[in-house]
């Protein structure tokens, strides 16, 4: 398995960003004869952190480098901060493009890999999970599937927000910094929902990977989302489990969430 730690010039960030790429290149032949996923190209998938972390959460915490050897996926990890991976007012703030465009032209060059939707997924947990989701749904043309786990689903309560408010992950200008106003963050491209939508309407739904554990403290917002899509139609798997916000809970539905999105 080789590991490459790599710094780029990134555009939408205006500033230098550090990624890591996990590459089955090197896998040997021992591993690889048989295995059909090395009878096509290698794929993609980027997998984003949750607030408070970083790019190497997913590389410390996770068997990523299993999954990349097993599946031939490239899997590529870069930090977006507490940004909640949307784009925000200012120089070098948008993060929505700096994952769905800047990261994915390096990697695709660099490497010379496939720009096809369904060769690049996207997943995350928690802020990542919501990262996962708003991205891929808003770049269908650049993402055939999403893992999203333990996502913060927190756009819904965004617009009964006061400037008085504040919880334990952030205060209200906080949210304001990042999303906007947000009396206008429903219907946004910065809302799953209006996005799925869309998505749906324009028959470019990448592939859905859900999952939270039922004993989350985001689970109910999780179980919304679900029962939104079930409602409108729009495609997707949703798996509930016995489990908590945390890696015990997102390293068991990891694995199922990359082969769902393989169409095993």
């Amino acid at each position: 398995m080789a590991l490459f730690e790599a710094n780029f010039f990134s555009v939408s960030l205006a500033r230098p960003v550090d990624i890591l790429i996990l590459n089955p290149s090197d896998t040997p032949l021992m591993f690889t004869k048989g295995n059909p996923h090395y009878e096509r190209p290698c794929k993609i998938l980027y997998l984003l952190h949750g607030y408070n972390g970083n790019y190497r959460d997913w590389l410390i915490g996770s068997p990523i480098r299993d999954l990349s050897a097993k599946y031939n996926l490239c899997i590529v990890l870069a930090s977006g901060e507490n940004s909640f991976y949307v784009d925000q007012k200012g120089t070098g703030r948008k993060y929505d493009r700096f994952f769905s465009s800047d990261l994915l032209d390096f990697i695709q060059t660099m490497f010379h890999l496939s720009s096809k939707p369904e060769d690049n997924l996207i997943g995350g947990f928690s802020m990542g999970g919501s990262g996962a989701l708003t991205i891929g749904l808003h770049h269908p043309d650049r993402f055939g599937g999403i893992i999203a786990l333990s996502s913060a689903l927190i756009q819904p309560q965004l617009h009964k927000m006061k400037p008085t408010d504040k919880n334990p992950m952030a205060d209200y200008d906080y949210y304001v910094s990042t999303f906007g106003d947000l009396s206008k963050v429903l219907g946004s491209e910065k809302d799953p929902e209006a996005l799925a939508l869309k998505a749906k309407e324009a028959g470019t739904l990448p592939r859905l990977f859900l999952s939270c554990g039922s004993e989350d403290f985001l689970i109910a917002p999780n179980r919304a989302f679900e029962a939104f899509l079930t409602k409108n139609e729009i495609e997707h798997h949703y798996e509930e489990h016995p489990g908590e916000h945390n890696w015990t809970f997102w390293n068991s539905v990891i694995e199922p969430g990359v082969r769902y999105l393989l169409g095993e």
